[in-house]
């Protein structure tokens, strides 16, 4: 399953052949239909390169939901557990804004857009629990300065979008804006 992943969500490359063989596909089927060929088997195959886009789409949709949600729900699991460090950028945090922070994880959610995007360099968050250690990625929104969106900060996957959070204390808002790691 991993591979698949890999395939699906990681390889723009892939989404263009897709892309190319569905338009090949329907073409052809219109080829076909303006010169009356009605050949049984050459219909099928036009029909088949068009469908998997749709396919492809399909199974796109449902493996980046199945991320984000197994990702979310292993953040979860561990701010669940009452054993639990939090850094950021490397910096250990007090326990009272290690709370506050994991706080607003649990707040971690998909918001309502409003055609803005996060900032390119961004703030990590290392959570510590249960034996795992995970690095979470933090970038303020390009429009809305309370507004954080969250990258789980791993190899291909960091370009992923998991959530937001909004961040109202002020106190954790300017603990957020330390500069970026270089």
């Amino acid at each position: 399953m991993q591979y698949l992943d890999k395939i699906i969500l990681n390889n723009s490359y892939i989404w263009g052949v897709s892309v190319i063989i569905a338009i090949i596909g329907f073409f052809r089927l219109a080829f076909l239909i303006i010169n009356k060929d009605f050949d049984l088997k050459k219909i099928i195959i036009c029909i088949v390169f068009f469908i998997q886009l749709f396919v492809f789409g399909e199974l796109f949709i449902q493996r980046k939901t199945s991320f984000v949600e197994n990702t979310r729900k292993e953040i979860r699991l561990m701010i669940g557990n009452d054993d639990i460090e939090v850094s950021v950028n490397n910096l250990s945090m007090d326990e009272h804004t290690s709370m506050i922070l994991i706080e607003y994880f649990k707040t971690l959610k998909n918001l309502k857009r409003h055609h803005s995007s996060p900032r390119t360099m961004g703030i990590i968050i290392k959570i510590s629990s249960l034996g795992k250690n995970m690095e979470l990625e933090l970038r303020q929104d390009n429009e809305n300065v309370y507004e954080y969106w969250v990258f789980l900060n791993k190899g291909e996957s960091s370009e992923k979008s998991i959530g937001q959070i909004i961040v109202e204390d002020s106190s954790l808002y300017k603990l957020l804006n330390l500069p970026p790691q270089p």
